[in-house]
């Protein structure tokens, strides 16, 4: 996994949260910060939020990957069907994302090929960079 920096700590919970679906504005109030310079990290700290954001969708992919076996297995082991075809396609989907996942992020703590800085940035955002 990507090595992170001093501010680490900060973007990789607000990296979390945003992966759980959280506003800007319930992640800036989550790690202190105003909600107007949490939702320029993706490109003003650019190269830090992607190595946050890598970390913490792979957690989540973690959890839904532990969750779905876990769910295949009390299919396999139950006389129901109905759920286990589409538990064990989740699984098998999950491994195949964390290992494009891994793929992306240099799989060894290397640096992130993903380039948002290319992507637009907020509306009244004066510009992608620092």
């Amino acid at each position: 996994m990507p090595e992170l920096t001093d501010i680490a700590p900060i973007l990789l919970q607000a990296a979390h949260l945003k992966v759980d679906g959280k506003t800007w504005a319930e992640i800036g109030e989550a790690v202190s910060r105003d909600e107007e310079t949490v939702r320029h990290w993706p490109y003003k700290r650019a190269d830090e939020w992607n190595k946050a954001l890598v970390i913490a969708i792979d957690s989540a992919l973690g959890t839904i990957e532990s969750e779905a076996l876990i769910v295949a297995r009390a299919m396999l082991r139950g006389k129901s069907n109905e759920r286990g075809p589409g538990a064990r396609m989740l699984l098998e989907h999950t491994r195949k994302l964390r290992g494009e996942l891994l793929k992306v992020s240099g799989g060894d703590g290397g640096p992130l090929t993903i380039n948002i800085e290319q992507a637009e940035p907020p509306a009244d955002s004066d510009e992608p960079g620092d």
